[in-house]
C-alpha cells in the first residue's frame, strides 16, 4: 500500500504541492482529479522519485521510501507515449529490461502485449501505430518492468473522444486484472467517475476531498468539487423557512436560514410547460440526442437539458425532478 503524509512541494514561493495526505490500497484504482495546475502530475512527479518533496513522507506498506528513489519500484507512464522511432513495438517495449536475463525480458514483453492486446504489434514500428495503439504500447513498456505501484499521467489526454471513451473501457478491464494498486491522474470527471475505486480531489496544490465516487457525487464537499464533478450551476439565494428565493422562483431546501450558494447539474431541471419556475432562453446548443439551452432569470444564468427545441428569447418553464440541488452557505 502507497501511503502519503503531509507531502509538500514548492516552486519558489508558489505551493504545487501542499500538505496531501493520501493511501492507495492493493489492488484499487485512485483517480487523482483536477483542473490544470492543480498539483496533481507534480505530486505524481514526487511519488515516482523525478522530483524530491520539501516536506512530508513517503511509505510503501508502513516502510519510508524517499530514499533511495530508484529502489522504488513504481512505473509511471506520460501522457506523450515517448517512443522511439527507431525502435519496433517489441524493442520500445524491451527498453529498460537490459538487467534481465534475454529469456526473461521476452516473456515480459510478450505477457505486456498480451496485457493490452497488442500481441500482434511486436515487429510493427511506431509511425504504423494509431494514436491510440501508441498509448497502449507505452503502457505495455511500463507494465513490462513489473512496478508495485502503476501510475499514468493523463494518458489519453492526447485522444480525441470517440478514442478515450474506448480506451477508458480497456483500461478499466486491464486494473480488475492487475494486482497492483494504480494512481491515474486526469482532468476529466467522466473518466474519473468510470475508473476509479476511490477519487482524490486536488486545486492549487491541495487535496479537497477524498472518497469513492458515488460519495463524492452525491455530497461534495465545496462548491468548487461540485462544479468539477458536473454540477455545472451555480446561484446564490436567500433561504427563509426551508425556501431559497432564486430569481427564477422559489425552491424547497434543507439548508438553514441565510445566504447559500445552489449548486445542481443541468439534469436536476426538467423542462415542463406547467413548471413554477421560469427564465428565458439565451443559448440553445443540439447534442446529439437533446438540446442544452441556457437560461437566463434576472441576474443569474444556468443551463438544463430539454427534448423540446426553444429559440433564443423564448420562455423556458420548468420545475426541480430529484434531489441533486445542494446548498453551501455563503
Amino acid at each position: 500500500m502507497l501511503e502519503l503524509r503531509s507531502i509538500s512541494k514548492l516552486y519558489g514561493q508558489t505551493p504545487a504541492v501542499d500538505d496531501v495526505s493520501l493511501t492507495v490500497p492493493r489492488g484499487s484504482v485512485t483517480v487523482v482529479l483536477g483542473p490544470s495546475g492543480s498539483g496533481k502530475s507534480t505530486l505524481l512527479r514526487l511519488i515516482a522519485g523525478i522530483e524530491k518533496p520539501d516536506d512530508g513522507d513517503i511509505l510503501w506498506d508502513g516502510v519510508p521510501v524517499l530514499e533511495p528513489t530508484h529502489e522504488r519500484g513504481f512505473g509511471l507512464m506520460f501522457q506523450d507515449n515517448a517512443l522511439f522511432p527507431h525502435m519496433n513495438v517489441a524493442s520500445n517495449v524491451k527498453f529498460g529490461l537490459a538487467d534481465l536475463e534475454p529469456e526473461l525480458q521476452r516473456q515480459r514483453v510478450s505477457e505486456a502485449l498480451d496485457m493490452v492486446r497488442l500481441e500482434a504489434f511486436a515487429d510493427r514500428m511506431p509511425d504504423q501505430l494509431s494514436g491510440g495503439e501508441a498509448q497502449r504500447v507505452a503502457l505495455a513498456r511500463t507494465l513490462a518492468s513489473g512496478p508495485r505501484l502503476l501510475m499514468l499521467d493523463e494518458p489519453l489526454g492526447s485522444l480525441d473522444q470517440q478514442l478515450r471513451k474506448q480506451l477508458a473501457f480497456e483500461l478499466g478491464e486491464l486494473f480488475e486484472a492487475l494486482e497492483v494498486p494504480v494512481l491515474y491522474v486526469t482532468h476529466d470527471q467522466d473518466e474519473a467517475m468510470a475508473l476509479a475505486d476511490e477519487i482524490a480531489i486536488m486545486d492549487e496544490g491541495r487535496l479537497l476531498q477524498h472518497g469513492k465516487p458515488e460519495e463524492i457525487w452525491s455530497l461534495p464537499a465545496s462548491p468548487f468539487v461540485a462544479s468539477f464533478i458536473g454540477y455545472e450551476n451555480q446561484i446564490e439565494a436567500a433561504v427563509t423557512n426551508g425556501v431559497a428565493q432564486t430569481p427564477f422562483g422559489p425552491v424547497g431546501t434543507d439548508a438553514a436560514d441565510g445566504h447559500v450558494w445552489l449548486v445542481f447539474p443541468p439534469e436536476s431541471l426538467e423542462v415542463n410547460p406547467s413548471g413554477h419556475l421560469a427564465g428565458t432562453a439565451s443559448s440553445v446548443a443540439f447534442n446529439g440526442i437533446g438540446y442544452n439551452v441556457r437560461v437566463n432569470a434576472g441576474d443569474a444564468a444556468f443551463d438544463l437539458a430539454s427534448r423540446e427545441r426553444f429559440s433564443v428569447g423564448d420562455q423556458v418553464r420548468f420545475n426541480v425532478v430529484d434531489t441533486r440541488v445542494l446548498a453551501y452557505e455563503i
